[in-house]
């Protein structure tokens, strides 16, 4: 425990001037709704606007049409020529996901016009995001006049990754799922449980993949029927216990050699069509395990658990193996009630490892004039609000940096980073 501490300590003022120079520019945040507060199961799901959340792009479009790319390129707009009577400012701002049903970014897309022709709306997705679902079982939703979300499908493009629709109007959008298995990833410790469950966000009691063309009110979340059911499946260590629509997971009393593990089930659909939904569960000690390049897991022991300072909640600890200091890890996130996906951003949420003097890991790469964020995020599975329960989850970096400063001399390489964590809560 003291090496712990002295390695927090030691690297304690890289994280810190890190952490005031990000509070520096922080924005506001506006809570995640709390499941509990949703209509009733089977009611349309209705919430309230989403929040702005950073700034906007705009685009001035006229009668002969255009295509705007916003935002990074997450939304793109092509409005064909006629659908427009004369020039338009055509803005995407983002805003907070109040769409239960959804993932990823929400974005409010103006003006609120009713378009001479159907214009096309594309976002794209991270395939960690729908890894508790299917491709085939996302689809596009808009929040109407009455905060009703109404969800459609799209044409869906797997390698580039985007979901293209229809409409002749605007408003705030969202990625949602039409099912999936809940968690999206798991992180149990060592014997311990955790349960699994098949989640409906659609009216109907079926299992109903989103038809392009076809607009219909979301439902809040519930349990799919059990008679949908085929086959609950284990893939590793531990044990399985099915019943029915859901399915209790019992980890080993030792970490085992391959982990994650993998929970499968098999759900009958309409018709004679079937799917199968997966989720990963990462079998662990409290603390950060995380590894670089696929190479040997590492383990972070986090002493103070996550500690809010300001808007944020900070876990950070020393890495110890076979005894050895390794440096100091830290994870720092907007303190917010969600299970959704969250992608790095240059602000929060935000990831560092310093495993010495020289050598820093972080969710960045440096380039010239500008800094490029890593492809991934955080997956929370466990979020409590109150001190003494637990926050988990799972986290990657598909292109973290790795900075060497030496002799005045200071080198980016790119490194893939993936781990998971489980701590309490401090505060």
């Amino acid at each position: 425990m003291n090496i712990v501490k002295q390695q927090v300590s030691k690297y304690c003022s890289i994280i810190l001037a890190v952490l005031v120079m990000l509070s520096s520019c922080k924005k506001d945040n506006v809570p995640s709704p709390d499941p509990d507060s949703n209509p009733l199961p089977g009611k349309e799901l209705v919430t309230p606007v989403g929040q702005p959340e950073g700034d906007g792009e705009s685009m001035q479009i006229g009668a002969g049409g255009g295509i705007f790319t916003a935002m990074n390129g997450a939304v793109r707009i092509a409005i064909p020529a006629g659908a427009l009577a004369g020039n338009t400012q055509v803005s995407v701002l983002r805003v907070s996901n109040m769409n239960t049903a959804g993932f990823g970014a929400a974005w409010r897309i103006t003006p609120h016009v009713t378009f001479l022709k159907p214009v096309e709306l594309t976002f794209t997705y991270d395939d960690t995001e729908i890894s508790n679902t299917l491709p085939e079982a996302i689809g596009v939703a808009f929040q109407d006049e009455n905060g009703i979300w109404r969800g459609m499908g799209g044409h869906i493009d797997t390698d580039k990754k985007t979901i293209t629709v229809s409409t002749t109007h605007f408003s705030d959008w969202s990625l949602f799922k039409a099912f999936e298995i809940i968690p999206a990833m798991g992180v149990v410790t060592p014997g311990k449980s955790i349960t699994l469950t098949v989640t409906n966000h659609t009216l109907d009691d079926e299992l109903e993949i989103p038809m392009p063309g076809k607009t219909k009110p979301l439902s809040i979340g519930r349990d799919a029927v059990a008679s949908l059911i085929r086959e609950w499946k284990l893939n590793g260590a531990g044990s399985l216990k099915p019943s029915g629509r859901t399915a209790t997971y019992t980890a080993p009393n030792s970490i085992p050699a391959v982990n994650p593990v993998a929970v499968s089930v098999l759900l009958k659909g309409k018709g004679n069509k079937q799917y199968r939904l997966v989720c990963n569960i990462y079998i662990g000690r409290e603390g950060i395990s995380f590894r670089i390049n696929n190479g040997q897991w590492l383990h972070a022991q986090v002493v103070t658990g996550a500690v809010k300072a300001a808007d944020n909640l900070i876990i950070e600890g020393g890495v110890v193996t076979d005894g050895k200091p390794q440096g100091a890890l830290a994870l720092v996130f907007k303190d917010r009630y969600t299970l959704q996906f969250i992608p790095w951003e240059q602000r929060f949420p935000f990831f560092m490892y310093a495993p010495d003097n020289i050598t820093v890991y972080r969710h960045f790469l440096a380039k010239p004039g500008n800094l490029e964020i890593s492809p991934g995020g955080i997956q929370f599975t466990r979020y409590s609000e109150q001190p003494g329960g637990h926050i988990s989850g799972t986290f990657y970096l598909e292109k973290a940096g790795k900075q060497v400063t030496e002799n005045n001399t200071t080198t980016w390489t790119p490194v893939r980073i993936d781990g998971f964590f489980s701590v309490k809560r401090n505060n």
